[in-house]
């Protein structure tokens, strides 16, 4: 039986959605949480690992690994 967290899993999406999430964190108008989670992702996308997201974006890496 396994146990603790899930493997990675990799992120992919194809270039309109890596411009989306781009221009969500150029955004001055989008709430602020959806900046984040797009910078998140983005970073995610590239195989950072969560300990580094979340020690590069301020944030814990319980918050990125949601």
């Amino acid at each position: 039986m396994r146990t603790g967290r899930p493997k990675l899993h990799q992120v992919t999406f194809n270039e309109s959605q890596r411009e989306q999430l781009e221009a969500f964190l150029r955004s001055r108008s989008l709430l602020h949480g959806l900046s984040r989670r797009a910078a998140i992702v983005l970073h995610a996308a590239e195989g950072m690992p969560n300990t580094m997201i979340a020690e590069r974006l301020g944030m814990t890496e319980t918050t990125v690994w949601k």
